[in-house]
């Protein structure tokens, strides 16, 4: 028979157990019953709370609730034992199991809600009711209990054996290691100096493991999501740097250059910091939950930042800025200001934008001869350009100015730059109007002349002769019949053609004079030739009478 002693001590060390037992399982019932309450009566559609009530109306709560307690003890995660009291609530036969996938996003998202809700009041509550002394109070009554058997050898009744095995078991159980570990352990050792044998005064708390992460659809998409942010950042980065090197290069203007790299820059950066950072993750979380957006869609929000700064960035390289430039070029031409809408499109060009280049190139033409190199280079990037786009209105006026640049070296002789520069023009003017043929001919033929190449003059000159006469606009243009006119005197001088031009001649000089003004230099100088010749002729033909 065992002696009153150890009954007493073992009752009272089995007391203290289920008084700890009892505080945590009232705890926990109050918890899932609050969780339990605001998803069923709140948040499920009437279909589905139907559906989950019958899953629950054989529930019994106090017993899943003691089963999930049992279960998660070992566990320092709060979120965990209230899912597992969630999770038991669904199905109160599992060991481990998810949520049921009822309801909507919403509905899971309050779920979340609800479940850390449930978890902060639980750790609130268990500090408040589970006590230092309720703790001490089960390690003391072990030491009763080893005080009672060291007085002598008991007779265990199997009753009183099985109390004792239950409640040693339960004292190294992560349960109880975990509410161990809440107090400071070392002070109550150096109070009582228990011996080392005394096991339960240095139990430790075994680590936890880890609990296996379920992985989600939208859990794979992570590493894709991380991976084309980064490949979108990097294109963001690509573009600022490549507009630095824009906007810096040649002497355009750097107040609108310095603008337009300074805010993609920041922008990039400030977007980089949000998506690829710790801290940027933790503020995108913070704003997906304003929203009332779930966190684990942070790395897909990240990828989404990104390709929008991406987007944004593309459209300010390609459109705005030199779309700008391009506009603040034409009010600056508008007003005479040649040099300050020189630099506005020569930024614009930097962008490769195609309706600056025969802007720029007009503004250097009109600049005079020192500006023409220059012109000249700007004109074949824009050929180039626009038909690489195969943009016909800007190669069409690419060509325009081509012809003006070709018409001042023609005025200067220059035929060494004049020839090259046309033949060019030529070779991409298949679409281009017949204004635009006309005065490549014109051109070509001026220089053939200048030259003294006069047959490849007249050939050319003829063909421009031809599309004037085919076009009711360039019918009355002087240009080519005064430079057939001079053609057809310098080689009537010849003797191999003495005489053989001279009806074409005198008719082109009648021409000349009829369609000239004195409006331009060139024009008036022709005037006067054609005034010579018939007069000369005039007093010929009065002679012969």
């Amino acid at each position: 028979m065992s002696p009153p002693e150890l009954e007493a001590a073992i009752q009272r060390y089995e007391a203290a157990i289920a008084s700890i037992q009892q505080t945590i399982q009232t705890i926990a019932i109050a918890r899932a019953k609050i969780v339990q309450d605001r998803v069923f009566n709140h948040l499920v559609k009437t279909t589905t709370r139907d559906a989950l009530n019958y899953q629950t109306s054989k529930l019994d709560l106090q017993q899943v609730t003691l089963q999930a307690t049992q279960q998660v003890m070992s566990e320092k995660s709060l979120e965990a034992i209230a899912g597992k009291i969630i999770n038991l609530a669904f199905n109160p036969d599992a060991n481990d199991v998810e949520i049921p996938n009822f309801g909507s996003l919403q509905w899971h998202q309050e779920i979340d809600k609800a479940i850390d809700t449930a978890a902060q009041g639980f750790l609130q509550e268990l500090s408040q009711e589970l006590t230092d002394e309720q703790r001490l109070e089960v390690l003391t009554a072990r030491d009763g209990v080893q005080w009672a058997l060291s007085q002598e050898t008991p007779v265990f009744t199997g009753k009183l054996l099985e109390k004792l095995h239950r409640g040693d078991r339960y004292l190294k159980s992560p349960q109880w290691q975990t509410l161990i570990s809440l107090i400071n352990l070392d002070e109550w050792r150096e109070m009582f100096h228990p011996p080392q044998s005394a096991w339960w005064w240095y139990s430790q708390p075994k680590p936890s493991k880890p609990i296996p992460k379920r992985f989600s659809f939208w859990d794979w998409l992570d590493l894709p999501c991380d991976l084309l942010t980064w490949f979108f950042l990097t294109v963001s980065f690509s573009f600022v740097g490549d507009m630095a090197a824009k906007v810096f290069s040649g002497d355009s203007d750097n107040v609108l250059g310095i603008f337009a790299l300074v805010s993609p820059t920041v922008l990039t950066f400030f977007s980089g910091k949000q998506a690829l950072t710790q801290k940027g993750k933790e503020n995108i979380q913070l704003w997906l939950e304003s929203w009332k957006i779930h966190k684990k869609y942070v790395h897909e929000v990240s990828l989404v930042i990104s390709v929008l700064l991406c987007g944004s960035i593309w459209i300010f390289y390609k459109l705005l800025v030199p779309n700008v430039a391009y506009y603040w070029g034409e009010h600056y031409q508008k007003a005479g200001e040649m040099k300050a809408a020189q630099q506005k499109y020569e930024l614009a060009v930097n962008f490769q934008y195609t309706p600056a280049y025969p802007q720029l190139a007009r503004v250097l033409v009109e600049q005079g001869k020192p500006e023409y190199e220059a012109a000249e280079k700007t004109i074949r990037e824009g050929l180039q350009i626009a038909r690489a786009k195969k943009d016909q209105p800007n190669l069409e006026a690419t060509l325009v100015v081509l012809n003006q640049l070709a018409r001042a070296y023609n005025l200067q002789k220059n035929t060494t730059d004049t020839l090259p520069l046309v033949a060019e023009g030529w070779n991409n003017s298949e679409e281009a109007s017949d204004e635009v043929l006309y005065d490549l001919k014109t051109n070509w033929g001026w220089a053939f002349f200048n030259k003294q190449s006069y047959q490849n003059a007249r050939n050319l000159l003829s063909d421009a002769r031809k599309i004037a006469n085919q076009s009711e606009k360039l019918k009355e243009k002087p240009d080519h019949h005064c430079l057939l006119a001079m053609t057809y005197r310098e080689l009537n001088k010849d003797p191999a053609y003495f005489k053989l031009y001279g009806e074409e001649e005198k008719e082109s000089w009648y021409n000349c004079q009829s369609f000239s003004n004195y409006y331009t230099p060139e024009q008036a100088e022709w005037i006067l030739q054609a005034e010579q010749y018939l007069s000369d002729l005039d007093q010929i033909e009065k002679g012969a009478k």
